[in-house]
């Protein structure tokens, strides 16, 4: 009656068929069964409590006072892999998000406002970047790419005004 009243639940019977459908298969005891094409299938074991699942592996588990124990066959053979997908943009988006360090490519990134006191831009690639209206007091220019594409040693050791 208990087993049924899971099951019956909103979260019973999610978690069950979720399970089932998840690992690929029906309810059963067996560790090992042959599925219907033929195949060796895994059978799963998990602990059920109020629609959560616990202890879920190939082992029956030692379940909980009230839990259920359920169990779900994985049969067939894995399927066919898609296709690579597309290579993403070259560099990487993160560094706009990071704290700028020497070297670092900020190509094309946004600071508009952004508070840049003393930070270290040695060897930065700032092309394109916008700084429109950033604190720069501080700054470390030193073979840094400035946003209009020019080099701060050539610009009087600064990018303050090459800013694009």
């Amino acid at each position: 009656m208990r087993l049924r009243k899971i099951l019956c639940s909103r979260f019973g019977l999610a978690a069950s068929l979720g399970l089932a459908f998840l690992l690929g298969g029906a309810t059963v005891g067996a560790v090992q069964t042959a599925g219907a094409s033929g195949g060796v299938g895994t059978t799963y074991h998990a602990c059920l409590l109020q629609g959560a699942l616990s202890k879920v592996g190939t082992a029956t588990p030692k379940c909980p006072t009230g839990s259920t124990v359920i169990s779900s066959i994985s049969v067939g053979a894995q399927g066919a892999r898609e296709p690579k997908g597309s290579a993403g943009p070259a560099g990487s988006l993160d560094n706009c998000l990071a704290t700028p360090y020497p070297g670092i490519d900020l190509a094309d990134c946004t600071f508009t406002g952004a508070n840049l006191t003393g930070v270290n831009l040695t060897g930065a690639d700032l092309s394109g970047a916008n700084l429109s209206y950033a604190v720069l007091t501080g700054v470390s220019w030193s073979n840094t790419t400035c946003p209009d594409g020019t080099n701060s040693d050539s610009d009087g050791h600064t990018c303050a005004n090459n800013l694009g």
